[in-house]
């Protein structure tokens, strides 16, 4: 039983999780910039091409709404594999698409080079790499997520004058060239991320309940998760709002009478304002005296929405441009560092894989959508305050679904702590059956394999929900028991 229980502490807050999570951050920077780099690249792209704007930015949107759409292969492929093995695939297509894209001399053909191919490789990237901290952290995990995704902030900082830099320097061609070198550094990455304990046991656990391939290692049963889906709603509408801004705000600077450069300095500004937002949202996460995440994600989003609704009033000034800029992203960039911590909240470490895909898919949607939804509102009414408006309001309206997330969530926990064993329909009158499954969750068994001992109830759902308590619960007793033991 002792070697049972320390087996998922190796390499786990301790050790080699370190240089993980160094290799994480850096590989953050590598892919924020890319992503991040979109807005400065879609000016260049409509000075080139001379399309119109919805169409220009739907390769821009491609690009980085795929960081988020692969979520659910990324996990599956997590699942069959790892972290590395997935992050090393993902770096390699993202080298052979901006490398092809040296080459492009047609719009059409970039939304498959640079759009799906290298988009497809930053989302393989990027959810590796929040998996991965799931596995290598759980004490620090906050604190490892917050540092790790500060590293996205500085990928922003750096993408605005540094994209504009290469543009003016080599042209478009040649900027793409730079980002496929760039991307090669991915391979190092990926090499540092090597499977820790409880990587190792997880991907022991699928394989045993597993035996339909690649498309059935992702678990599906999540989706009975209420609260969880709730958020993933909450996830479409700011991630589409998120977008425009991201593909948007740069020409929208210029058509304001700001110049290029100064349009890609205010991603940068966002970028300091989000660094500081991500490693103060990671320290204020804890087991014990940390702060809701879900309460904070509601804050975040609604401040984000505020901000954004009335920036049209002030964006005739590029002081007014920079001071959006910094507010913005000092309240947008904790919502991204609250992904991984929101699974492991709501659906506990088994189902991390599958969570964190779910939350990039659902980003993705939302990513997809948004930039060439403004993009046709520009050509319609050729102005971007419509568009900002819009952003502004499903911020606003994904606060008030994550609210509801947190009533659910709590109304749950009042019900599992006043469930009475003896009088329990889910337990059907045994309170044998609850003894027996919690024993059978202490010995590893999933959530499922204890439901289904029990056979069909009408409020399966509700039990779901316990099982699913009680496993996570359980799971962190052993893993703390056992790390004092080791102390």
């Amino acid at each position: 039983m002792e070697t049972k229980m320390a087996a998922p502490l190796e390499g786990v807050d301790r050790g080699w999780a370190w240089m993980v999570l160094a290799a994480c951050f850096l590989s953050n920077v590598m892919n924020a910039y890319f992503t991040y780099a979109a807005g400065v690249l879609n000016v260049a792209l409509l000075a080139k091409f001379n399309e119109n704007v919805a169409f220009t930015a739907l390769v821009g949107s491609v690009f980085a709404s795929l960081l988020s759409l692969t979520g659910p292969i990324s996990s599956s492929l997590v699942t069959t594999t790892n972290c590395r093995v997935t992050h090393l695939i993902g770096s390699a297509l993202v080298f052979i698409g901006f490398s092809a894209s040296y080459f492009v001399t047609s719009l059409n053909v970039l939304l498959v080079t640079y759009g799906i191919c290298a988009g497809s490789g930053t989302g393989l990237v990027a959810a590796s790499i929040l998996i991965k901290l799931g596995y290598s952290f759980d004490r620090y995990q906050g604190i490892a997520v917050g540092v790790a995704v500060a590293g996205s902030g500085l990928g922003m900082f750096l993408s605005g004058p540094l994209t504009q830099f290469l543009l003016d320097t080599y042209s478009l061609n040649g900027a793409f060239l730079f980002l496929g070198g760039l991307s090669t550094q991915g391979f190092v990455f990926a090499i540092i991320m090597r499977p820790c304990g409880r990587e190792l046991l997880e991907k022991a656990k699928r394989d045993e309940s597993n035996t339909g391939g690649f498309f059935n290692s992702f678990d599906f049963s999540i989706i009975r998760n209420t609260t969880f889906m709730v958020v993933l709603f909450s996830n479409v509408l700011w991630n589409l709002s998120y977008s425009i801004l991201l593909v948007h705000l740069t020409n929208f600077a210029v058509t304001e009478g700001s110049t290029p450069a100064e349009g890609a300095w205010l991603i940068t500004m966002i970028g300091v304002g989000s660094i500081f937002n991500r490693i103060l949202t990671g320290l204020s996460l804890g087991k014990k005296h940390g702060l809701d995440p879900l309460l904070m994600q509601f804050g975040f989003l609604g401040l984000s929405g505020l901000i954004t609704v009335i920036f049209p009033l002030f964006s005739g000034t590029y002081k007014g441009q920079c001071v959006f800029a910094v507010i913005f992203g000092f309240h947008s960039g904790g919502m991204i560092t609250l992904i991984t911590p929101l699974v492991v909240h709501l659906a506990g470490v088994s189902q991390v894989a599958a969570g964190v895909g779910g939350m990039y898919l659902s980003s993705g949607i939302g990513g997809i959508i948004g930039p060439p939804l403004a993009g046709a509102i520009y050509d319609s009414w050729e102005t971007y305050e419509y568009t900002f408006y819009l952003a502004g309001a499903l911020f606003i309206l994904a606060a008030f679904f994550v609210l509801i997330s947190a009533i659910w969530r709590n109304e749950l926990e009042e019900e599992v702590e006043h469930l009475d064993i003896k009088e329990s329909n889910i337990l059907g009158g045994s309170a044998l059956f609850l003894a027996g499954s919690m024993s059978h969750l202490a010995d590893g068994a999933s959530p499922s394999i204890a439901r289904r001992t029990m056979g069909h109830s009408k409020h399966s759902l509700l039990l779901d929900d316990v099982l699913r308590t009680s496993h996570v619960s359980i799971h962190r007793c052993e893993f703390h028991k056992a790390e004092a033991e080791e102390g």
